[in-house]
């Protein structure tokens, strides 16, 4: 029985539904019913989304999310902290280059025979999968120098050391004592000292303080510095610190070896997870106004597509087009085409089919007969259809080219048809 029938049977009046049946079936729209506002002002939505993130933005004028500042202890720096001179030192006598290679991949990206790695203050201390690499990197002949970033206690994993600052010089005032060739006047500035280093040489005490140690693992070394201020943009200007820090990586290279014999990697790896520089320049307090600005604008912006702004623009639908507008819009798509030889090679088919002049042996007479016997039109039409054929058989054919060709066939073609 269909619902109408039902709906009768029940003595309902026509055109309701049986109340049985109103679960199943939206109920049909009234003249009173009306659709919900964000389907009347489609723009609603939108409006309300890219208000809020606006809202958000300006939000950040008042209260703005921590951001670390970028690392500035780098070997690209030239702030205090920063490697740069470091970096332009060794490249004078050495080959110097920055690795970016991860650490506990090592072993499989950079060779350990003769090349010497550099990690200096880096923004954390390597994890475990780091120090088995580094350690296996070291036994197969590899050379380190670490120094690890202030205040940080660093166990050294599998090298039996450890780095801390709770300990260090009693007097810090007292200046470094030397364990290498080198004399000279030197500022040291302790962060704690090297530890629990079996089988370790001092290279540089102070106060009795172990500030720089070399271990031997292997077939390699390592030197560990509790403080990597010595080899800072800042300290190397400091009476003869540059020298100090030359001859302690020239010590790391291994007994016997200069620089000229070894490739030095300043490592980057641990760098690159930090804040990146251009985040932390433009949202740090001296920009920060002028970056929430320029990501208002991007706001407003964003809302200014996503909204239809008057009433609705209602495209006349024609049923036909006139002939010259059909004529420029071909024009226009083959003119952009790649493919001008494409392009000339089927116009000049259909150039020759239309006026009977496919054959090459009967185009002098037919074009005789047209031209009303005047030989010299007939020789300028005879070497503009044999200029195209050329043309049209040519790989590369420039625009311009093929457009004169076509176009030097449409004027003859008006001329065979006088």
């Amino acid at each position: 029985m269909s619902r109408f029938s039902a709906n009768r049977s029940a003595g309902a009046p026509p055109g309701t539904m049986n109340p049985q049946n109103r679960s199943a079936t939206a109920p049909p729209l009234t003249k009173g019913t009306r659709n919900p506002a964000w389907k009347q002002q489609p723009w609603l939505i939108p409006s309300l989304i890219w208000g809020s993130l606006a809202a958000v933005v300006l939000g950040m004028h008042f209260y703005f999310p921590p951001i670390p500042a970028p690392r500035t202890a780098t070997s690209y720096s030239t702030s205090a902290d920063g490697f740069k001179a470091l970096y332009e030192i060794l490249e004078q006598d050495a080959f110097v280059y920055r690795n970016d290679a991860p650490l506990d991949r090592l072993m499989e990206l950079v060779d350990p025979d003769g090349t010497q790695l550099l990690i200096l203050n880096p923004p954390r201390i390597p994890n475990e999968a780091e120090w088995n690499s580094l350690y296996s990197w070291v036994n197969m002949g590899g050379r380190l120098v670490y120094a690890p970033p202030p205040g940080e206690v660093d166990s050294l994993g599998p090298f039996e050391g450890e780095i801390t600052p709770e300990q260090g010089p009693a007097d810090d005032r007292i200046p470094p004592q030397l364990n290498l060739p080198l004399g000279g006047r030197f500022l040291w500035w302790p962060e704690g000292e090297v530890t629990s280093t079996p089988g370790g040489k001092v290279l540089v005490s102070q106060d009795g303080s172990p500030q720089a140690v070399m271990v031997n693992a292997g077939r390699g070394s390592a030197l560990f510095v509790a403080s990597p201020w010595i080899f800072s943009n800042q300290l190397l200007t400091y009476g003869d610190n540059s020298a100090l820090a030359y001859e302690l990586i020239r010590e790391a290279a291994g007994p016997g070896q200069s620089l000229d014999d070894v490739v030095i990697a300043f490592d980057e790896s641990l760098n690159t997870r930090a804040t990146p520089q251009m985040m932390g320049v433009l949202f740090q307090p001296p920009l920060r106004s002028i970056s929430v600005q320029i990501l208002l604008l991007f706001m407003l912006y964003g809302w200014w597509n996503s909204c239809r702004f008057g009433p609705t623009v209602v495209l006349e639908e024609t049923s036909q087009r006139e002939i010259v507008e059909h004529t420029s819009a071909l024009g226009r798509i083959l003119w952009r085409s790649a493919d001008c030889q494409f392009v000339l090679f089927q116009y000049l088919r259909y150039w020759l089919t239309e006026y009977r002049l496919q054959e090459a042996s009967g185009r002098k007479r037919r074009l005789s007969s047209r031209l009303q016997n005047d030989a010299q039109q007939v020789d300028q039409a005879l070497e503009a259809i044999h200029q195209a054929e050329i043309a049209a058989m040519t790989p590369r054919l420039g625009h311009r080219e093929a457009a004169r060709h076509i176009r030097a066939l449409s004027v003859l073609g008006q001329s065979l048809q006088r």
